[in-house]
């Protein structure tokens, strides 16, 4: 639950490197724990049971950043998967030079 909670607490955004360290990548910073915490929290509520309020406001929180993420999710998996496009499949980046510099600023 901490871990969640300081996950929740922090950017929305976490940059890493890759397995061979060789690039830097940016990922969501909301886990499916987190989703499943905030759900099973409002079924719980539906059935009648009591939920902890330590345990509701992180399952608020989470419910707040939920649309969020995953809109955050998907732009970056669709940047990652074009940048990777660019880079090595197509070998375009000498075309895009440009647009990606003023992307990356």
């Amino acid at each position: 639950v901490s871990r969640n909670k300081e996950r929740l607490s922090s950017y929305l955004i976490r940059i890493e490197n890759t397995s061979n360290k060789s690039k830097l990548i940016a990922r969501c910073n909301y886990e499916t724990k987190t989703i499943e915490l905030f759900k099973e929290v409002r079924n719980l509520k539906w059935l009648g049971f009591d939920i902890p309020p330590t345990i509701q406001r992180m399952a608020d929180e989470a419910f707040k950043k939920y649309p969020n993420a995953m809109k955050l999710n998907a732009t970056l998996r669709s940047y990652t998967h074009t940048r990777s496009l660019i880079d090595e499949e197509l070998n375009l980046s000498v075309l895009v030079d440009a647009e990606l510099s003023a992307i990356q600023d």
